[in-house]
């Protein structure tokens, strides 16, 4: 059994690092990925929201990426109706496997909605793996916190950025706002965008200014 598994983990990562060394889109069961036309060794890792595939949030970054040279790798949860503590391993594995694969440098951690809500997690409690992190309406709720590990060290506190629209219905911009102070009173590097003509969406138009806000972290 051991054995069988061993055999289909080196088959399984010859595959994705043969298959997709050609620049594109590349569609599987549990991601997406997009390889530039010319590679910058950085990756931006983007958490689709709920009732949503990592497809479709993938092409929403394709042109800033093509243009940065950043791989993207979408993760799909494994619940189409949001994200879970079943998807960490697998997130975080697919990470490790893509940083590897293409020499990755820096990764940026995105998410929206749901995913920015898993995204803050995951990124706060692996800051290690990921260099940055930014959310389109991501939130910590008061269930979350108690499962993320906050450093005080801030050499171990990742740089944060939240983006909210002001126009946002489901989640009213007021929750955005306690978000941000709660952040920042816990001394992280947080920055707060609020958008006047953002609802609730990945709202396109920042995507260059959030890469921008990146590579001033690195």
């Amino acid at each position: 059994m051991r054995k069988s598994l061993l055999v289909f983990i080196i088959l399984t990562t010859y595959a994705v690092s043969f298959v997709n060394s050609i620049p594109g889109i590349y569609k599987e069961s549990s991601y997406s990925l997009f390889i530039p036309k010319k590679s910058m060794h950085k990756m931006i890792v983007v958490l689709h929201g709920s009732g949503e595939r990592g497809l479709g949030y993938l092409k929403a970054w394709q042109a800033e990426a093509e243009t940065g040279g950043y791989v993207i790798l979408a993760p799909n949860s494994k619940n189409k109706d949001g994200w879970s503590s079943r998807d960490i391993r697998n997130v975080l594995d697919l990470v490790k496997t893509m940083k590897r694969n293409y020499e990755i440098r820096s990764i940026l951690l995105n998410g929206s909605s749901a995913g920015g809500h898993f995204a803050l997690f995951l990124a706060i409690n692996n800051y290690k793996l990921f260099n940055a992190v930014a959310t389109f309406m991501g939130l910590i709720s008061s269930n979350m916190e108690k499962d993320i590990n906050f450093m005080s060290d801030p050499q171990k506190q990742i740089p944060i950025l939240l983006i909210h629209g002001a126009l946002d219905k489901k989640i009213p911009v007021k929750y955005a706002r306690w978000n941000y102070r709660n952040i920042q009173a816990k001394a992280y590097p947080v920055t707060y965008w609020e958008e006047p003509e953002m609802g609730h969406e990945h709202y396109i138009s920042v995507n260059k200014d959030i890469l921008n806000w990146f590579e001033s972290n690195l």
